[in-house]
């Protein structure tokens, strides 16, 4: 049965409603199924010192899901 990232992330985001209503999680703590993308992949990284192969291009999975990088932002 094939389940599009789409209807993921809909049946993921019931089951965070439900987790916060139960207060298992607060409303600060909730998260999308891209988080839970880039932690995995920030995850293997450590492990195994490199990412996982996500998209076509390893620059792009860099850029999008390496959460170990620093990002520079001017104050406000």
């Amino acid at each position: 049965m094939y389940v599009s990232d789409g209807s993921l992330n809909t049946l993921l985001q019931s089951y965070v409603h439900a987790a916060i209503e139960e207060k298992v999680i607060t409303a600060e703590g909730r998260f999308t199924f891209h988080n839970l993308r880039g932690y995995y992949a920030t995850v293997h990284k450590a492990e195994t010192g490199t990412l996982p192969d996500l998209h076509k291009n390893p620059e792009t999975t860099a850029r999008v899901y390496d959460r170990n990088k620093e990002v520079k932002r001017r104050a406000l």
